[in-house]
């Protein structure tokens, strides 16, 4: 499955690679995204979340709902506040198959 299979009709939705370094989930299923380039003013519902374990060799995906961005401690970068967080499952696509784009670590669809 790729990102496009877990959006709703006119759904804005930001879709994240990340490491997970400073990927954080709390027990209530909130949590925060770590810091990334964004435009915290755009119109967003829900984030996907494509995490790379180098360590097991997995792409694990979570799903939540936006609650926001606060600045981070570096200039220009936001964390992303999530609510409803839950996983949904691994995948066997690289990231650009994935989110039907480039490099870039953010893609919003």
């Amino acid at each position: 499955m790729k990102a496009r299979d877990f959006i709703k009709p006119k759904e804005n939705v930001v879709v994240i690679f990340t490491h997970g370094q400073k990927f954080v989930i709390q027990e209530d299923n909130t949590g925060l995204t770590g810091e990334w380039k964004i435009s915290p003013n755009r119109t967003v519902e829900r984030v996907i979340l494509y995490h790379r374990d180098d360590n097991k060799n997995t792409n694990s995906l979570y799903i939540g709902n936006y609650a926001g961005a606060e600045p981070s401690t570096l200039e220009g970068r936001y964390n992303i506040r999530l609510t409803h967080l839950q996983y949904i499952g691994v995948t066997s696509l690289n990231w650009i198959e994935f989110a039907e784009g480039g490099q870039n670590p953010i893609r919003y669809l």
